[in-house]
């Protein structure tokens, strides 16, 4: 996909609110695209199948998504963590917040 198609894409998708396509490139690890999304006002904290962009990337261990939402004022919820699949995972996640202060 070039940039111009993302483009559009991402700013169809910020308009409508739709979040199905913003979970699938959380998904994919496509971090280029989840800047954009975030970067053109996309509501992360919207969910899409009951699942949060934050629940999203810790289910799948985007770790650096999840760094991103941070940083985009997405806060972590306690129950996050829940959803992390690999104890690996968890355990980062659990150091890293620890490390921001942030108990989880």
């Amino acid at each position: 996909m070039n940039t111009q198609d993302l483009q559009r894409e991402i700013q169809y998708d910020v308009k409508k609110g739709d979040m199905r396509r913003f979970h699938r490139h959380i998904i994919n690890f496509s971090n280029e695209a989840i800047l954009a999304y975030l970067k053109a006002g996309i509501n992360a904290e919207k969910t899409y199948r009951d699942d949060t962009p934050m629940q999203t990337a810790i289910a799948c261990g985007n770790i650096e998504a999840v760094l991103m939402l941070i940083q985009h004022g997405i806060s972590i919820q306690k129950h996050d963590l829940e959803y992390a699949q690999k104890d690996t995972t968890r355990n980062i996640l659990s150091f890293m917040f620890k490390s921001m202060g942030i108990r989880a």
